[in-house]
């Protein structure tokens, strides 16, 4: 079977999630304590279901009640239909032995597993039903095919992160199945490393300075960086989303605060909205969080960069991005650039974009995404560094995208995350969407250079950057309203 065979759509893999995290659950006893205000974090329900007093159980951790969520985690332990075990894992990981770790489970898909040997990798997953087959997908992209056998040696492996994903096909191998995802193998005992990895640029921010950071090292939002709102407010519906950002500056007693601290990260929670709330949310099905910088800081060219995990879960829409300081003008009108968006069931891709407005009904945006690593399981920094006539997009450290245009912007913009839900393109949750869930930020740090730019000269046409209508299956929508939607006392 050649590679041409395969049938995987990498933008629209996994049809079947399992959204149970027993780890973001352990997390959520730990921090509720009894603690207060302020203190939970969230925590996943069981797979294929969601319990309809998860909204108001949080909220009652947030007032204090921590037997609630004590016992919130007991249930959805004893209701879930999950094989993973949680105990399996730590037993894996040994922290304390001080020895590598060698067994490495999904928390996605179970009985999917990968082990370190003397020379190679072993992955291992669940027979599927029929099967003719099986293709491995190795960083997001195909590695082999197997017959036969549930198990696969990889045998062209350094010490490094693998992540690794299954897809069964019938014996006509004209239909596809993406059956096992979520499974990444830290090797470290090789003693070999890959020559032809990606490098960091280590002396990208030599000429840097810093001049914005937030550490979310605190208890409480720092409202003298951060706005919690839009500049359109927060009743209007952009992109069809279903979320309600509840702005805890101006609304302080709005009965649900989306933004908590574990001492090393702002987490950002999001649930469903509980009955109570709902003619204050403008009727939308779900409570989140945004922070912008607009009121404090601004700036035209530098690297911004944040270091976060991502929710997972059908119909999250993470994001951290810069849009323009000021609208309705400027050569490459109201530009966004798009730093990281994140699709919540697709748990190894993340989103580079950058839009603007040629007129007000016609706007460009060229994207593109780096795949192969799951940004669910643990921290990842995404970052950006613009200057005239440029765009370098990195995560990890590691360039993933350059864009070289004369229409990439020039004008003041501000920083901006936030967790969206649903909409267009993220699409609604279904039932194995897990409430709550958290958009987990160690930092956003902003940097410009000491030594001015020499601009990029560019010899080019016009309209390099494709109209959005001409490029749908690849380009990410813009999150700026059309002026005429803005309330009448918001516009500018």
């Amino acid at each position: 079977m050649t590679s041409t065979n395969h049938g995987c759509n990498r933008l629209n893999r996994f049809k079947k999630t399992q959204p149970y995290s027993p780890l973001l659950l352990a997390c959520l006893l730990s921090a509720c304590g009894g603690s207060g205000t302020d203190s939970a974090t969230g925590s996943s329900a069981s797979v294929g279901a969601t319990t309809s007093s998860s909204s108001a159980d949080l909220l009652a951790a947030q007032n204090g009640s921590s037997n609630t969520v004590a016992s919130l985690i007991e249930q959805e332990l004893e209701n879930s239909n999950s094989s993973f075990s949680p105990t399996a894992s730590l037993a894996a990981a040994n922290p304390d032995s001080g020895e590598p770790q060698t067994v490495f489970f999904s928390e996605r898909t179970s009985g999917f597993t990968g082990e370190v040997l003397d020379d190679t990798i072993r992955v291992t997953w669940e027979a599927f039903p029929d099967a003719g087959g099986y293709n491995i997908f190795r960083q997001g992209q195909y590695l082999a095919t197997v017959k036969g056998s549930t198990e696969y040696i990889d045998n062209s492996v350094f010490d490094d992160s693998y992540y690794y994903e299954i897809q069964a096909f019938n014996e006509a191998e004209d239909v596809f199945t993406n059956i096992a995802e979520g499974l990444t193998v830290k090797a470290s005992t090789f003693n070999r490393t890959d020559p032809n990895a990606p490098v960091t640029n280590e002396g990208l921010l030599d000429d840097y300075e810093l001049v914005f950071s937030d550490e979310f090292n605190g208890s409480q939002l720092d409202s003298t960086k951060w706005n919690t709102a839009f500049l359109w407010g927060p009743d209007v519906i952009i992109n069809s989303e279903q979320q309600y950002y509840v702005d805890i500056n101006n609304e302080p007693n709005f009965g649900y605060n989306p933004f908590s601290f574990d001492g090393d990260s702002l987490v950002i929670t999001t649930i469903e909205t509980p009955d109570n709330l709902v003619a204050d949310a403008n009727d939308q099905a779900y409570l989140s969080g945004m922070i912008t910088s607009y009121d404090a800081f601004k700036f035209t060219y530098g690297y911004a960069e944040t270091r976060a995990k991502l929710p997972y879960g059908r119909g999250y829409w993470p994001a951290f991005w810069l849009l323009n300081a000021y609208y309705g003008g400027g050569e490459a009108a109201d530009p966004e650039i798009d730093i990281m968006e994140y699709i919540g069931h697709e748990l190894d891709a993340v989103h580079h974009t950058y839009h603007y407005f040629e007129t007000p009904s016609d706007l460009r945006s060229t994207s593109t995404f780096t795949s192969g690593i799951d940004f669910t399981s643990d921290f990842h920094t995404f970052s950006v560094e613009w200057e005239p006539n440029l765009l370098v997009f990195y995560v990890d450290g590691i360039e993933r995208y350059r864009l070289v245009d004369v229409n990439v912007s020039s004008e003041e913009m501000y920083v901006l995350a936030n967790t969206a839900i649903g909409g267009w393109w993220a699409g609604p949750p279904d039932e194995t969407t897990p409430f709550p869930n958290t958009y987990e930020i160690d930092y956003i740090r902003v940097y410009q250079k000491v030594t001015p730019f020499n601009d990029l000269q560019l010899d080019q046409p016009d309209h390099k950057i494709p109209l959005f209508d001409q490029s749908l299956d690849t380009a990410t929508p813009s999150h700026r309203p059309t002026l005429d939607s803005w309330p009448a006392d918001q516009r500018p």
